[in-house]
């Protein structure tokens, strides 16, 4: 889910490649700590998660960044995304270019072939026959894909032997190659070792991967562990890696600070400044391309087929964006790490440079609701119709950063006559799948405040707006949870999806940002810090171009200093 670009320092943490939070270490912008000339091989280390796992495929399972930090370790996908967002062979030989051959002239052609000798882990080659069963399955509708963008614009894919297949598209998809080659949503299912068992079970204790550690153990509510897969290369260096759950943040840097973690993944800012004083851990973070934001559903709770009684109307989804001060947020719970974000493109080459951040303004908001028929009441809660303004604002329990954002801007919109009740839920339950009958794509939601990216490093973000991406029982794998129809909006992902060419498709990204922007179909709150906080012993931790890897996407290559 990578933006297009590296991320640009930003705010007073970020004055220089390298900041000392005392004795702790800020670590930016590609410089890593210091290691040692050659790695070690063996040992084991226990990482720190808050997020379970409902699965550990991305067929099926949540994206959290939790959850995918772990599947990337077990799954391998075909691409991979360096350091500088260039597209780089993994299990594939070459990345296939128009240059090379690999791409027809008209963009519906694929090339792909595999690298000699690339085994799953139990022994067995990695053929072309497991992409076309990947296809199968995740295009079935009895698996219940989380997402198939993609995937479901394949219209054939024809094998040559056992390591080439030609991929025919239905109609030109510019981003294909970064959204099913590269990324998250890239790896491949073993045939073998899935076909005619129940996926969902195969899934939750995948006994046959890829990625440079295989399955040991799934123990809910507790941990999850890994060892060194035998057959990928370059093995990797660590024997184990034990994924120990802490759903308490606090409690989290507490178990960092008394040595009974090695590292703790997905961390916030005000997480970095806590570690300062200790000289055993080291806080890597850098500018993410990952932006916190808020959905807002434009499809009624209730009954999916009506319109949001409240959040249709644009007037307040704007009342709400000049209610909530972003600014006070990033300044007073971020020390002034992070920006306020603008939208889903930031710090990016494809970021429209013509929009900046909304101000706050309370008066504005409430001239907006006023003009929407929403009159302030008795209690200080407007009403319309003899219905309160109240919506319901859910994120994930347990990070106390969210909690305590939620509690500040409850607040905020309490001085425009807004209730917004908190009512947030365990991350699987909230950020489940269709099929897991999932809280966001449900649509089960007023609010929902999360992290989210684009995917890869295409600057492609049709999925979160797209009609044809609105998720429902007959689009189980859609992802555009909140409902958004926008004819506006489609032309211009259908323009920018249909043409390779740089600048017409920044044109037309351009407008779709201008669009969310103006009908504030999101609310971004600000632009995230990637972090992750170890044990200054682990080495090997590098960055990643790709906003869903971070600081995880080179597990294989981590080490302990013994």
């Amino acid at each position: 889910m990578k933006r297009g670009g590296v991320g640009v320092p930003r705010g007073p943490f970020f004055r220089g490649a390298q900041v000392l939070v005392a004795a702790g270490m800020l670590v930016l912008a590609g410089v890593i700590s210091p290691t040692l000339s050659a790695p070690q091989s063996g040992g084991a280390i226990v990482a720190a998660i808050w997020q379970e796992p409902d699965f550990l495929s991305w067929v099926v399972g949540d994206p959290c960044y939790s959850c995918a930090s772990i599947m990337q370790a077990l799954f391998e996908p075909p691409l991979q995304i360096d350091n500088a967002g260039n597209l780089v062979p993994s299990l594939l030989e070459t990345v296939p270019t128009p240059q090379n051959g690999g791409i027809s002239a008209d963009g519906k052609t694929i090339k792909i072939k595999l690298k000699q000798g690339v085994k799953w882990s139990d022994g067995q080659p990695i053929t072309v026959k497991d992409f076309i069963y990947t296809w199968k399955l995740v295009t079935d509708k009895e698996t219940g894909a989380v997402f198939d963008q993609g995937w479901s614009d394949i219209a054939s894919i024809t094998p040559q032997g056992d390591l080439q297949a030609t991929i025919q598209l239905k109609q030109v998809f510019a981003p294909f190659v970064y959204k099913t080659l590269a990324d998250h949503y890239a790896p491949w299912m073993p045939e073998h070792a899935v076909a005619g068992k129940k996926f969902r079970d195969w899934a939750r204790a995948p006994s046959v991967v890829s990625g440079p550690f295989k399955f040991v153990e799934f123990v809910s509510g507790d941990h999850i562990t890994v060892e060194r897969n035998p057959y990928f290369m370059p093995r990797a260096y660590l024997d184990r890696i034990t994924f120990k759950l802490v759903t308490d943040r606090s409690a989290m840097i507490a178990q960092l600070k008394a040595g009974g973690l090695d590292a703790g993944i997905v961390l916030s800012e005000p997480d970095v400044i806590s570690v300062k004083g200790d000289p055993s851990l080291v806080a890597y973070a850098e500018p993410g391309n990952n932006v916190e934001l808020w959905l807002l559903n434009q499809r009624d709770p209730q009954d999916l087929s009506k319109p949001h009684p409240i959040l249709t109307d644009r007037r307040v989804r704007q009342a709400l964006l000049y209610g909530v001060n972003r600014q006070a947020i990033a300044t007073n719970m971020l020390g002034g790490i992070a920006k306020v974000a603008v939208t889903i493109l930031d710090n990016s080459s494809w970021f429209n440079t013509a929009l900046t951040p909304v101000p706050s303004d309370p008066a504005k908001a409430g001239s907006l609701l006023d003009e929407a028929g929403w009159k302030m009441g008795a209690g200080g809660i407007r009403m319309k119709d003899g219905k309160p303004l109240q919506l319901t604002h859910s994120t994930t329990s347990g990070n106390q950063l969210r909690e305590q954002m939620q509690v500040v801007v409850q607040q905020q919109l309490k001085q425009i006559g807004v209730d917004l009740v908190i009512k947030d839920y365990r991350p699987a339950e909230l950020f489940g799948s269709w099929a897991n009958n999932g809280v966001q794509f449900r649509g089960r939601f007023d609010i929902i405040q999360l992290g989210d990216s684009i995917i890869g490093a295409d600057p492609d973000f049709s999925h979160f707006f797209f009609t044809s991406q609105i998720t429902s029982a007959n689009n189980p794998s859609g992802y555009n949870a909140s409902g958004v129809s926008d004819p506006q909006l489609d032309q211009a992902f259908t323009c920018e999806l249909s043409t390779s060419d740089v600048a017409k498709r920044k044109a037309c990204l351009n407008t779709a940002q201008k669009i969310v922007y103006d009908q504030v179909y999101q609310i971004y709150l600000y632009d995230r810090t990637d972090i992750l906080i170890a044990n200054k012993k682990l080495h090997g931790i590098k960055h990643q171009a790709n906003p869903v890897a971070m600081w995880l996407g080179n597990t294989g290559q981590w080490w302990v200093e013994k």
